[in-house]
């Protein structure tokens, strides 16, 4: 229900229903048959159709986001870094764009995008090239390949809406490099309090900015801190990189936080203990009689300003 003791603006709609819903294709369909006035993270296939129907609109913005490949650095063969690089070769990110994403993501290069702070687009560079990872595989001592269990994401999300798709992709991928992957996924709670203790080896996860800093993204994904207190999925501590980003954070001016956080995503490239894979775009998807909705490239909702066209706002 409505506030009306707030302190802004009042809200100009009395009583609003949330409904948890959450697959992808049930949400569309509640849409579709008036069940509910506009819905979240719609799959990015039907968001091409839904645009040619008058009947709604869809409501975009580049999000600041970054969906990855996270690789456990304190497990072997993980804890090599020539096995590491082989595994980014391996994998196709553009096919993951077409398939999974449906071209509504761009490829990751860095673990956030291009219009955060420091953003570098000089750093190593893992185009797909499955002689190359090969190559490395062979140099780090696995002539006959390596065999690995990959995590698949077992919900829907922005920055990876079909981790299964995804994960098969993958296997596909790697198998060409000699790296024979088992797929494993379990209910969201599980997999989350198991990708903390660490019993993971590849696991797909993902980061919504809360703020847009970079610190935002390197300090809780990637810092020596995180590894047990944060959401450092990779476990990885490389003592220079972590100075670097604390100098970062402790610092006001923007020109050496630039130039701090393009020498530590220099280095993160070169360590690669996670394979960013995309940035994706944000929809939402509303009927015509809804107005005032805005959207932000936080993945956040405002309803404060939600209206009716020519209906009681109830």
């Amino acid at each position: 229900k409505a506030n009306n003791k707030y302190w802004g603006d009042k809200p100009l709609i009395e009583n609003l229903i949330i409904s948890i819903t959450p697959d992808i294709g049930v949400r569309m369909e509640k849409l579709k048959k008036g069940e509910c006035d506009i819905i979240v993270s719609p799959n990015p296939h039907d968001i091409d159709k839904i645009t040619k129907n008058k009947e709604f609109k869809v409501i975009k913005n580049e999000g600041i986001n970054i969906g990855y490949l996270a690789l456990n650095t304190e497990k072997k063969p993980l804890d090599n870094l020539k096995v590491r690089q082989a595994i980014a070769y391996a994998l196709n990110k553009k096919s993951y764009i077409d398939v999974v994403y449906n071209n509504k993501a761009t490829i990751a290069i860095n673990p956030y995008p291009k219009n955060v702070l420091g953003y570098n687009d000089s750093v190593k560079k893992y185009n797909y090239n499955i002689e190359e990872s090969k190559r490395l595989l062979n140099e780090a001592g696995y002539p006959n390949g390596i065999d690995l269990e990959l995590w698949t994401l077992p919900v829907s999300r922005p920055y990876n809406p079909d981790g299964k798709k995804m994960g098969q992709l993958m296997q596909s991928d790697l198998a060409k490099a000699n790296i024979r992957v088992k797929i494993k996924s379990y209910e969201w709670g599980t997999y989350l309090q198991k990708v903390k203790n660490g019993e993971h080896q590849l696991v797909q996860l993902g980061w919504n900015s809360d703020n847009g800093d970079p610190d935002n993204f390197l300090f809780p994904l990637l810092s020596c801190e995180s590894v047990d207190k944060g959401s450092n999925n990779a476990r990885y501590c490389n003592k220079e990189f972590n100075k670097i980003i604390t100098n970062a954070k402790l610092t006001n001016n923007q020109d050496i936080r630039k130039k701090l956080y393009e020498e530590a995503l220099t280095i993160l490239a070169n360590d690669e203990p996670i394979v960013p894979l995309a940035h994706a775009d944000i929809y939402r998807i509303s009927n015509n009689r809804l107005s005032g909705y805005i959207n932000n490239p936080f993945d956040l909702d405002y309803f404060q300003y939600l209206t009716f066209k020519g209906e009681n706002n109830e």
